[in-house]
């Protein structure tokens, strides 16, 4: 399933699960246990792909509006949301340090997910 999201004249195209994973460095699921000023800490319960440790954060980067911006959509963001990510480092205009996900990464709460994680499988605990 391919979905399309159009914002401010831009069009995001989720990628088939298979291209996501390709196009991530980092797959995981997680719950959100604290959001900071700059970050967003996850306790991570399943890896797919890369070495992602037990507690993880993320830079804080958080759209209300356009699904074109890296990062996460605003109305998701709470303490205890459960995630499934699909992120990378290096986003084309985007200068920080961490992972993101990328517009159209499939990055989302995780009961919208549950055809990723019937292709995902069973991953690993993290490391």
């Amino acid at each position: 399933m391919i979905t399309a999201r159009v914002a401010f004249g831009c069009t995001v195209i989720e990628p088939p699960v298979k291209e996501a994973i390709k196009q991530a460095e980092i797959v995981f699921s997680g719950s959100i246990a604290e959001i900071r000023e700059s970050e967003i800490v996850f306790l991570v319960d399943r890896v797919w792909k890369g070495h992602v440790p037990r507690v993880f954060a993320m830079p804080k980067i958080i759209y209300s509006e356009t699904p074109c911006m890296p990062g996460f959509y605003s109305g998701w963001v709470k303490v205890g949301a459960k995630f499934l990510v699909y992120a990378r480092r290096e986003i084309p205009g985007l200068k920080s340090n961490g992972y993101f996900p990328a517009p159209g990464s499939r990055t989302s709460p995780i009961e919208r997910r549950g055809d990723d994680l019937r292709k995902l499988g069973n991953g690993h605990l993290p490391r």
